[in-house]
C-alpha cells in the first residue's frame, strides 16, 4: 500500500510492503484486520438499507393496489414502476378517493419520499476509500467534488427511517380498501 508517493512497477514500497506482509501474517493467525471489520460492518448495513428499501417500495405498491381493489389488469399497470411514480400515484388517489386522514398520508408518502432520497444518496454514491474511513463523493457548490465520511451508524440510521416509513405507509392507509396494513415497531440505532 502507497501512502503519498508513487510507486513505479517493479520498484518496492517497503512501507507498503511490510504493513501488507504483517496483515497477512495476522489473517494467518486469524486475525482480522481493523479495516476488514469496520468495511464489513458496513456492507452489512448497506444491505439492511437495500432490503429495508425494498419493503417500502412494496408497502408503497401494496397500499396503491389496494386502494385502487386491484384486479390483475391494474396489477399489471404498476409492476415495474418506479418508486417515484408509484408514490406519486398513491398521492394521487388518496388525495381524490380516500381523503380521510389526508394530511396523515400525506407525511407517511413525504416521509417515504425522503427516506428513499438518503437511500439513493447512499447508494448511488461513489465510494472512496481513506484510510480505515469510507467517504462518499459528493457534488459540492461551484461543481467541485467534496468528500463526505458515512459511518456505520449514519447508514443504520438510513435504514431505520426507511423501515419506520414502511411503518407509517401501512398506518397511514390501515382502514382504506380492502385490507389493513402492517405494522412497524422499531427504534432507532443508539448514536
Amino acid at each position: 500500500m502507497s501512502k503519498g508517493r508513487d510507486v513505479s512497477v517493479g520498484e518496492s514500497d517497503e512501507h507498503g510492503d511490510a504493513e501488507f506482509e504483517a496483515e497477512v501474517e495476522a489473517g494467518r493467525r486469524g486475525q482480522v484486520p481493523e479495516w476488514v471489520v469496520a468495511h464489513n460492518e458496513r456492507l452489512s448495513a448497506l444491505g439492511n438499507v437495500v432490503q429495508s428499501a425494498g419493503a417500502l417500495e412494496q408497502a408503497v405498491l401494496f397500499n396503491l393496489l389496494k386502494l385502487l381493489d386491484s384486479g390483475p389488469a391494474v396489477s399489471l399497470l404498476a409492476m415495474g414502476e418506479s418508486f417515484g411514480w408509484l408514490l406519486g400515484k398513491l398521492r394521487l388517489v388518496a388525495t381524490l378517493y380516500w381523503p380521510e386522514n389526508l394530511e396523515r398520508k400525506q407525511k407517511a408518502i413525504a416521509a417515504a419520499e425522503e427516506a428513499m432520497r438518503q437511500r439513493n444518496r447512499l447508494l448511488h454514491a461513489s465510494w472512496v476509500n481513506v484510510g480505515d474511513d469510507a467517504q462518499v463523493l459528493k457534488w459540492a457548490r461551484g461543481g467541485r467534488m467534496d468528500l463526505d465520511k458515512v459511518t456505520r451508524v449514519e447508514i443504520q440510521r438510513v435504514d431505520w427511517q426507511l423501515r419506520a416509513a414502511v411503518g407509517q405507509i401501512h398506518e397511514a392507509f390501515e382502514h382504506d380498501g380492502a385490507v389493513s396494513g402492517v405494522h412497524f415497531h422499531g427504534e432507532p440505532p443508539a448514536s
